[in-house]
């Protein structure tokens, strides 16, 4: 996959929906922006599928809804600014005001952690 096309699906701006032919998906984002100058269609492939297994079908159609989800609620835009709050926070509030901060920061080096 494209560095590109990579980060922007890593961001949840892109998704992949299902089409009727194997292995093929229609490249759709949540803003325009996202899929101007890019294939509508991207077809899977694979030169050893032992060594590199195409994507799951079932794992592509949930990271799509969760993308929709997460842009329809609104949920997005909360995740965004409690992680430009952690990045941009260098003391925590003796109140606990910055706990959610605490919370984030602690589940991502967690996830760091286990790589």
């Amino acid at each position: 996959m494209d560095v590109t096309i990579h980060h922007l699906f890593d961001r949840s701006l892109i998704y992949f929906t299902a089409t009727e032919v194997p292995n093929r998906y229609r490249l759709e984002g949540v803003k325009a922006w996202c899929v101007v100058n890019r294939p509508e269609y991207v077809t899977f492939s694979t030169p050893d599928p032992e060594k590199y297994p195409l994507p799951n079908p079932a794992y592509l159609a949930i990271h799509a809804a969760c993308v929709k989800a997460a842009h329809l609620s609104g949920a997005t835009e909360y995740i965004k600014e409690v992680l430009r709050r952690m990045e941009d926070t260098l003391v925590l509030a003796e109140d606990g005001g910055s706990s959610e901060i605490l919370y984030t920061a602690i589940l991502s080096s967690m996830h760091a952690v286990s790589l």
